[in-house]
């Protein structure tokens, strides 16, 4: 998806170059996002004669996933705070995932037109998959899993605990709440989860392990937790009806405190606070102050 030949050394900074990854990088996340609109059979009459039908929206999410790659591999150039070639094969790996991930749903809901493509869709996620993983392979990827899942021991034991036992069980729940019902809400969450661990593990390969920039992609959770709140505020009743009451409650109660901790670490990490957690074991033997 994106060529990376050369050392692995970083370029020097360029301010236009990482205001044009943002760029790409939010147009490509709210067209891949907009999938979550065919999945959830929300496509309304007036939608389908602007011409907005589920095939439409399969390939914007497909350009969106692209843009996604390119704009993340721009933004990380163009700040001058990643190697340059790591870089560029982490955001391949980001747009192969997001491509993959997004045929993956579209099997998932298997009608109408995935219906029709669905032989398609099994070689393009086998296809995306593969490339996924060679793009992760050309950059050491295997030793840099193991230095994210390291340097992801090495954090201290009360972030472990609400990561592992609050945070993780309330994401995966939105997947159970999503193809339970098909709740608006419980689609967002999911695709903001999706996205969230796609662009985290990008940032923890390009960094070989966790940092504050982890915090920043969160944010793709507010969309889901504003939702929920207007359902529990307005259509309580409704989401009782679907066993989706106490879902929202927990999403809502545990993305707002995640988010309180996120604003300040994500502040940080802007004004420069860019270290990386060493692994558990470089915790046992510091070096100095």
């Amino acid at each position: 998806m994106i060529s990376a030949p050369g050392p692995d050394n970083a370029e020097a900074g360029s301010p236009s170059l990482t205001y044009l990854g943002a760029v790409l990088t939010i147009f490509g996340t709210v067209l891949w996002a907009g999938m979550f609109v065919s999945l959830t059979d929300k496509i309304t009459v007036e939608m389908e004669a602007l011409g907005i039908t589920d095939a439409t929206l399969y390939v914007l999410a497909t350009v969106g996933a692209v843009s996604m790659a390119w704009g993340s591999g721009c933004w990380a150039i163009g700040t001058a705070r990643f190697p340059a070639r790591s870089a560029m094969l982490a955001a391949s790996a980001v747009g192969f995932a997001g491509l993959c991930l997004m045929r993956v749903w579209a099997l998932l809901d298997g009608g109408g037109f995935y219906l029709a493509v669905r032989p398609l869709l099994y070689a393009e996620v086998a296809a995306f998959c593969a490339l996924a993983l060679w793009s992760v392979v050309r950059i050491d990827g295997w030793a840099r899993f193991g230095d994210m899942w390291t340097s992801l021991l090495g954090a201290k034991i009360w972030i472990q605990i609400w990561i592992w036992l609050g945070l993780l069980p309330a994401n995966l729940a939105a997947f159970w709440a999503f193809w339970a019902t098909g709740h608006p809400v419980a689609a967002v969450a999911m695709i903001g989860f999706s996205f969230i661990l796609i662009w985290n593990m990008a940032l923890a390969l390009i960094e070989r392990g966790i940092s504050k920039a982890t915090s920043i992609p969160h944010a793709a959770w507010i969309p889901s937790v504003v939702m929920a709140i207007w359902w529990l505020a307005n259509h309580p009743e409704a989401l009782a009806e679907q066993g989706l009451l106490t879902w929202a409650w927990i999403h809502v109660v545990v993305h707002l405190i995640s988010l309180g901790f996120d604003a300040p670490d994500g502040a940080r990490w802007v004004l420069g606070d860019r270290e990386v957690i060493p692994p558990r074991a470089s915790n046992a033997a510091p070096t100095g102050a």
